[in-house]
């Protein structure tokens, strides 16, 4: 993998598919990741990074929500855009429970800052409810 092989790149993430396949939620994933997703908005089901990184830039367990996009802003800022490694034409499957619990549309509002939400990850409740 060319991220490893670099010295320069420091953390890298790539695009998604959601399973199960469906043509429109996928469709909006690609041109997300493609057009307007960055290589700094690293995503929690793909990170991979250094260890370097880590002495500088962990992530934040006080954050509920976001915690990969502020992993990913912290390490922007402190290492540059050069060391981030972005790749959308490669993709890990990715579960669609959260798109179908709040809805297309309000989850590309929250996914593009537009709105906010105070309602907490699948994972927090998985942990905490145990569903």
């Amino acid at each position: 993998m060319f991220f490893m092989n670099n010295h320069e790149k420091l953390v890298a993430t790539v695009g998604h598919i959601y399973y199960p396949l469906d043509l429109t939620t996928n469709l909006m994933a690609y041109l997300y990741d493609y057009y307007i997703r960055r290589p700094y908005n690293t995503t929690g089901y793909f990170i991979a990074f250094k260890r370097c990184v880590v002495e500088k830039v962990n992530f934040n367990p006080k954050l509920r929500v976001h915690e990969d996009y502020d992993f990913g802003r912290r390490a922007y800022e402190i290492f540059g855009l050069r060391s981030m490694y972005y790749n959308p034409f490669v993709a890990v499957s990715v579960s669609a429970r959260l798109i179908r619990k709040k809805g297309l549309g309000r989850y590309l509002l929250e996914g593009l800052g537009i709105t906010k939400s105070d309602i907490i990850s699948y994972s927090q409740l998985v942990a905490d409810y145990g569903l």
